[in-house]
């Protein structure tokens, strides 16, 4: 019995060795579109999950949701969640490491991103 019971304390504590932590929840990676046609002219892409620097893209040409319409040219940001944006923006990437937050809750197209934020790095 004691020998059955030392086995699954071992089994037990090899198989939690090897695991990671769930992701961050959130929004799922891919291309999302503000549907507010014509006034829209970015399409979002989220690229890495959230807690990553550098998670998304915006790509200005785009406006379909499809991020491949005519791309004029592409800002790399971080995504953020926050009833603040810009202390998200600085709990995220620190106070010098974005120069401009934006709302992105008119992004609705697959899902909402209402509450999340696209911190933009300055101009370099």
């Amino acid at each position: 019995m004691k020998i059955a019971a030392m086995l699954g304390a071992a089994i037990l504590i090899g198989s939690l060795v090897g695991c990671t932590p769930p992701p961050a929840s959130g929004p799922a990676l891919g291309c999302y579109d503000d549907p507010t046609e014509p006034y829209s002219t970015w399409d979002i892409r989220l690229t890495a999950p959230l807690g990553t620097v550098g998670n998304a893209e915006m790509l200005y040409g785009s406006s379909d949701g499809t991020c491949s319409e005519d791309i004029g040219f592409t800002y790399i940001g971080t995504i953020v969640r926050g009833d603040n944006g810009a202390a998200a923006c600085d709990e995220a990437v620190g106070p010098e490491g974005w120069a401009e937050e934006i709302d992105l809750a008119v992004f609705t197209s697959p899902a909402s991103l209402a509450g999340y934020w696209m911190c933009l790095p300055a101009p370099t």
